[in-house]
């Protein structure tokens, strides 16, 4: 089943190399002078049944985001931003909201007792504001730089019981049964630095562009820092930062560039965190919880591939990472659909 599900996996690949090959040309330009103020919408959907292994461990997370473009962020934004490097009211700043929900379950969701060696079952809802400053240096380089404000709650009040088996309810799945030993609930703040490097090549019969970035995260939800890479190979690419993914992940944002027909390109990426906090291994920060011992450093592997129409993008991904927690008995695994779209 595995080999299957993986050659599966891999014609898929190669059939979005090969549409990203024949694809037409795009537009060139990012945050560019438009006549109207469009808002991109963005929805992000992270399952581990899209990998076809199974409720465990980061199991569900949803995303929606709510990109204005050319318009001024509001002025508490600036505010909090303003010992920030970079972030300064002017014309290049953009800012975006974000909105969703993150589901973590041990492997035995099965069992109504606790499972002391196992992953803790924990809900994620929050809502966070991003500024971000695009920087397009010359043709062939350009950098972005973002920071995200996310405010949250952990433990029942996140709903993460009531939204993973009403959908199970829903699909005729069976409950996950331990959602009574959660953790408690807790109010949770991530502070988010990016920075993000795009050099941009070309040969005669593709485009190529490599992203490689830092990053950092403070707060009692998750403290890291990170850094990865990502290769985007296709006939014609766009000059954006790339699909977004539910943080911490791959680094991207809403925007896109409209385009005139089809367009698409195939991406893969690797990115490694050293985690000196994760709550949702490490358990509550002021109470005792359910907790397990957290490996200091986590790598993510991300394949996937983006269609674009006009006014539409799509990206579809798998996301492979490495063990997070002592005793883990496989890597964590699952896909992402992402679909933004312009108004």
């Amino acid at each position: 089943m595995a080999a299957t599900r993986y050659i599966y996996t891999c014609c898929l690949y190669v059939f979005a190399l090969v549409a990203s090959l024949s694809s037409v040309q795009g537009q060139e330009a990012f945050l560019q002078e438009q006549p109207v103020s469009p808002v991109y919408l963005s929805l992000q959907v992270e399952n581990d049944a899209f990998s076809l292994s199974g409720d465990r461990l980061y199991t569900h997370g949803v995303e929606f985001s709510y990109l204005p473009l050319n318009q001024t962020p509001p002025d508490w934004l600036f505010q909090l931003s303003a010992w920030t490097p970079h972030f300064h009211q002017s014309p290049e700043v953009g800012y975006f909201y974000q909105f969703g929900q993150k589901l973590f379950t041990p492997e035995a969701t099965w069992s109504h007792n606790l499972e002391p060696e196992q992953q803790p079952y924990a809900g994620w809802l929050y809502s966070s504001a991003t500024l971000f400053r695009p920087n397009p240096i010359d043709e062939i380089l350009s950098e972005l730089d973002s920071i995200t404000y996310t405010l949250g709650v952990v433990g029942p009040l996140a709903m993460g019981d009531q939204t993973q088996n009403a959908f199970h309810g829903f699909v005729g799945d069976g409950r996950a049964e331990g959602w009574g030993n959660q953790l408690k609930n807790e109010v949770g703040f991530i502070f988010d630095y990016l920075h993000k490097w795009r050099i941009k090549q070309k040969t005669d019969l593709l485009q190529y562009d490599i992203s490689p970035h830092i990053s950092m995260a403070l707060g009692n939800v998750y403290t890291y820092l990170g850094g990865g890479m990502m290769l985007r190979l296709g006939r014609s690419l766009p000059s954006d930062f790339g699909p977004p993914s539910i943080r911490p992940g791959f680094p991207g944002i809403g925007y896109f560039e409209p385009n005139n027909g089809l367009n698409a390109y195939f991406y893969l990426g690797y990115e490694s965190r050293y985690m000196n906090r994760n709550i949702f291994l490490d358990g509550n920060t002021f109470t005792t919880s359910h907790r397990v011992h957290r490996e200091p450093i986590v790598g993510d592997f991300q394949i996937g591939w983006v269609f674009s129409w006009p006014q539409f993008r799509l990206s579809i991904s798998r996301m492979d990472r490495s063990k997070e927690y002592d005793g883990q008995s496989t890597e964590t695994s699952y896909g992402a659909i992402n679909f933004s779209w312009l108004q």
